[in-house]
């Protein structure tokens, strides 16, 4: 019996442990730095070396992203923001990181905001009022 509870005692911290190391593996390898220095390189085999040092599949369509386009890159030990920055500048799109993949997407336009209203100064007042207002005032003066 104390065999049995012994062994569980162990389990449960493993298990933990196993989880935990597993988590980390998988975070690190999605953040991990890119380094790649080539020049006239087509933006597949960009994506191809992304996937390689970072274990993420770069996910597009060729119809919002040309891949045969050729680019000179020199990334040492740059993270995914700056290396797509780089590489998606000028096109209108963004990249968004979902489970194991990069997913290139068209950029939303930022939303337009309104400046506030202004409330003018002193009272606005209706042109009938108004009329009301200044007969009112003219026959106080009157009397």
């Amino acid at each position: 019996m104390e065999r049995i509870l012994f062994s569980r005692r162990l389990i449960l911290p493993f298990i933990f442990l196993l989880l935990v190391t597993r988590y980390s593996a998988v975070q690190a390898q999605g953040t991990g730095p890119i380094t790649l220095k080539k020049a006239n390189i087509s933006l597949a085999d960009v994506f191809k070396s992304i996937k390689k040092q970072t274990g993420l599949t770069v996910f597009y369509s060729n119809t919002l992203l040309n891949d045969k386009e050729l680019v000179t890159v020199d990334f040492k030990n740059a993270e995914l923001k700056e290396v797509f920055g780089v590489l998606l500048k000028g096109k209108n799109l963004t990249y968004v990181v979902r489970d194991q993949l990069i997913v290139i997407e068209k950029s939303e336009p930022a939303p337009i905001v309104n400046p506030p209203k202004k409330e003018p100064a002193g009272a606005v007042v209706p042109k009938k009022c108004r009329e009301l207002f200044l007969m009112t005032r003219g026959l106080l003066y009157q009397v």
